[in-house]
């Protein structure tokens, strides 16, 4: 099974043109269902908040908090609990990994329910660098689940959409 995903912040399309729309042809297009990741399906832009793209993709559409990234920014600083911060921050040191992953809020439901989908995901959020999102991490736990062969990025919606596979995959294509 092939499986998706994409950003929608950045260059992704040319300016002016309206990017959900965009988003709603290739998921047409592909047979796609949107498997929205965000923790919170809301931005300043309001074609990216979850009833806009519930309104403009229907039954194409579904939001799967559990993959969503539970340390995203929120304008306001708290700190929940510094000792098991400073230990997350240190255990890379310690154990001489480089990994900093963002909390997964529940890593296998939301891979268990992204799995069930009638038709291949497109795994959306809002980070327009692959390697700087929490798209990576669950990209990583999704390809090792047994039938998933390919996670591709789609780095550009225009004028075909470019896709880069990013585990499973061996070559980079672009698709109309």
């Amino acid at each position: 099974m092939l499986f998706f995903t994409t950003g929608y912040l950045g260059d992704r399309t040319p300016k002016g043109d309206p990017k959900a729309a965009r988003l709603r042809q290739m998921v047409m297009e592909q047979d796609w269902i949107v498997a929205d990741i965000r923790d919170v399906p809301w931005s300043q832009a309001p074609c990216w908040r979850k009833a806009a793209l519930e309104q403009i993709l229907g039954g194409r559409y579904v939001h799967i908090p559990q993959l969503g990234n539970a340390t995203k920014r929120t304008g306001q600083i708290t700190i929940r609990d510094m000792e098991a911060g400073l230990d997350r921050v240190l255990a890379p040191v310690r154990t001489g990994s480089t990994s900093y992953a963002p909390l997964i809020r529940d890593m296998e439901a939301g891979l268990d329910r992204v799995l069930a989908l009638p038709r291949p995901a497109l795994l959306l959020c809002c980070c327009p660098n692959f390697f700087d999102c929490h798209r990576e991490e669950v990209a990583r736990a999704l390809v090792k689940r047994p039938g998933v062969t390919n996670i591709v990025e789609i780095t550009h919606w225009e004028p075909m959409y470019t896709a880069v596979p990013i585990f499973g995959g061996d070559r980079e294509g672009s698709y109309a």
